[in-house]
């Protein structure tokens, strides 16, 4: 009952210091804090959780512009880290739609460097994920070509494309003012995020690692911030 109490009391101290934006749903330990730019992990479904040092259960929610999925994502990473977390698995995710509320609930986990690495190893391998925005629009599509083809994005979803291990793709938008970005392709390579918008930007990532910039603009072809981006397939709609 009495940690149940201290629970409860940090959680109300989240909700009025952070602005009515995060909640400590459940606490876990604290350990060292980890700097913002240190990599934040999506957890594969396969690691055994149990195993991982549990730093706790957020809520993030928000409206209008404050009601992103980046936003709250960002917020819950910020104040997790805090208290050592590196990694995360997803609870539940709501998207806002005009002025409804959004939600996110992560738990989030310390693991250590060889849990990280067989995490690495369960996910997928040689494909390229491309977003345009992260809220749902059919009136409004984001223009770009892949490999000189051009395509059509509705926001609030997304496009996968698989990239062979002696192939390359390259991801273009907006012209000779635009930007361009091409990814080739090698054994195990990990999944690539692509953003279209500026959103979702890896931390201390500039220009993008692990892919060739013809020339780097925010809001145009961006890599993006892999864990974040692996919670977006989950979020968001595969287009076809």
């Amino acid at each position: 009952m009495k940690k149940l109490t201290i629970s409860f009391l940090l959680s109300m101290l989240f909700v009025v210091t952070y602005g009515q934006d995060v909640e400590l749903l459940v606490q876990g330990n604290t350990l060292q804090r980890v700097g913002i730019n240190v990599p934040f992990h999506f957890i594969h479904n396969k690691i055994d959780t149990a195993k991982l040092a549990f730093i706790g259960t957020f809520r993030a929610y928000g409206n209008n512009n404050n009601g992103t999925i980046e936003n709250l994502y960002n917020t819950i990473q910020k104040e997790s880290k805090k208290s050592g977390a590196n990694c995360f698995k997803l609870i539940k995710v709501t998207r806002a739609q005009g002025s409804r509320q959004a939600e996110l609930i992560l738990e989030t986990y310390y693991a250590d460097m060889p849990t990280l690495s067989a995490n690495s190893d369960l996910k997928e391998k040689n494909v390229v994920y491309i977003f345009s925005s992260e809220r749902k629009s059919t009136d409004k599509t984001t223009s770009f070509k892949v490999d000189n083809v051009k395509k059509e994005l509705e926001g609030g979803k997304y496009l996968r494309y698989t990239l062979a291990p002696d192939g390359e793709i390259k991801i273009s938008k907006g012209g000779m003012a635009g930007s361009s970005m091409t990814f080739t392709g090698e054994q195990n390579r990990t999944a690539i995020y692509v953003s279209l918008g500026g959103f979702g930007l890896a931390p201390g990532v500039s220009p993008p690692g692990g892919g060739v910039a013809l020339s780097f603009n925010a809001g145009k072809v961006n890599r993006m911030d892999s864990a974040f981006g692996e919670l977006l397939t989950n979020a968001l709609e595969r287009a076809e």
